[in-house]
């Protein structure tokens, strides 16, 4: 592993365990095992980490998302195949994961642009499956953006208890978070 790979490594520990807001470029060095010079040879600054890393983690979670997703299935196996990928994601990728949740609400601070908070291409790809599914009237008709925050807000909670080692899943266990998730947005 590189000491970049190292320094994003140690960046998303310390999300993960004390949040983005106590995150400090002293705490990173010291996690990495990284001196300033070597940090700042790296990034400027703990912004351009963040959006490094941001990114970084935004790639490899569209492509656990998306690659090989047939969207052009029917609305309810798109949605379970998606969702249950997205519930294996947070799972097995929790630190990325508790990340890119933190960081999108960290960036509306109005300092940072929107084109920095587009890169999810999932998002994307679910908002239109719900408008889809609204079409067909399967699917509430409430604001996609709002029927997002609710599927994600079931899987960020049983992610977090997976974390917590509060919850262990099995097959069955998964199976029932994404009907779940059906139940909250089906008309």
């Amino acid at each position: 592993m590189s000491k970049r790979d190292d320094i994003l490594r140690a960046t998303l520990h310390i999300v993960a365990r004390e949040g983005i807001q106590s995150l400090t470029l002293s705490k990173i060095q010291k996690e990495a095992g990284v001196g300033s010079g070597t940090l700042y040879n790296y990034f400027f600054s703990k912004e351009e980490l963040l959006v490094v890393l941001y990114k970084d983690t935004m790639d490899r979670m569209n492509s656990y998302l998306l690659d090989g997703l047939d969207t052009g299935c029917e609305v309810r196996v798109v949605f379970d195949t998606f969702v249950s990928r997205l519930l294996d994601y947070s799972i097995r990728y929790y630190d990325e994961f508790n990340f890119t949740e933190q960081y999108s609400f960290f960036m509306r601070d109005g300092q940072h642009t929107d084109e920095a908070m587009r890169i999810g291409a999932f998002f994307d790809v679910a908002i239109e499956l719900f408008r889809r599914g609204q079409a067909q009237r399967i699917i509430k008709d409430l604001s996609a953006t709002l029927l997002s925050r609710v599927v994600s807000g079931i899987i960020i909670a049983v992610a977090k208890s997976c974390y917590l080692k509060d919850l262990h899943l099995g097959k069955a266990d998964r199976k029932a978070v994404v009907d779940t998730c059906w139940d909250a947005v089906k008309a």
